[in-house]
């Protein structure tokens, strides 16, 4: 039963942490693997995509 559990738990955060049409980790898993103070010098560039979703419907999507 616990290994049940177990893997429930881990089918759920993996759907928490990826987007489902690409598999890829989202802002959430990024965050998630940061170390909790930023090294001496170091950046973090982040990439903002104005209005996504009407890309993602247009391109991101099988054609059926």
């Amino acid at each position: 039963m616990t290994l049940v559990r177990e893997r429930r738990e881990a089918s759920l955060q993996l759907a928490a942490d990826t987007d489902a049409l690409t598999g890829v980790g989202n802002r959430r898993w990024f965050i998630g693997r940061l170390p909790a103070a930023p090294l001496a010098k170091s950046a973090l560039p982040i990439l903002d995509v104005d209005h996504f979703k009407q890309i993602n419907d247009r391109f991101g999507h099988l054609l059926h």
